[in-house]
């Protein structure tokens, strides 16, 4: 399945720099491509979702460019609700997606990142209602 680009990838200090702790929360807003929070490799944020349309989409970058890593994993687990995790490259083409539909389950989607790429991915809410919410954790790594 496609998924609508929704806008250019960001540029210069665009992304807010998530701090390297593992359960770093997301900051907000962060639903669109051009204001993803910047990831590091190794660590991982916390976010919710909802079906609303002001918080049904979280976007995240991860910078390889200072990186010898391209053998990655990309793990999202949800904590509550329904959600689903789309990879991009830096062209904004799909890599692959998941998801993650149960309490506590967890999805992984292990990719080849180009040298010196750019990665986003893209947290949605899945299911339920406008008033229904979601929290999930993700987490991406060198395999």
């Amino acid at each position: 399945m496609t998924v609508e680009k929704s806008e250019p990838a960001p540029q210069g200090s665009a992304a807010v720099l998530l701090p390297p702790a593992a359960d770093a929360p997301e900051s907000e807003p962060n639903d669109r491509v051009s204001q993803a929070n910047q990831l590091q490799l190794g660590h991982g944020v916390s976010g919710t979702l909802a079906g609303s349309r002001e918080d049904y989409d979280d976007w995240y970058v991860i910078d390889l460019h200072d990186s010898d890593a391209s053998d990655l994993t990309a793990k999202i687990r949800s904590m509550t609700g329904g959600c689903r995790m789309i990879l991009f490259d830096a062209r904004e083409e799909e890599i692959d997606d998941t998801y993650c539909n149960q309490d506590g389950g967890a999805r992984n989607i292990d990719f080849f990142a180009a040298d010196n790429d750019t990665v986003f991915i893209r947290a949605m809410f899945n299911g339920g209602s406008a008033s229904s919410r979601a929290s999930y954790e993700l987490f991406i790594s060198e395999r």
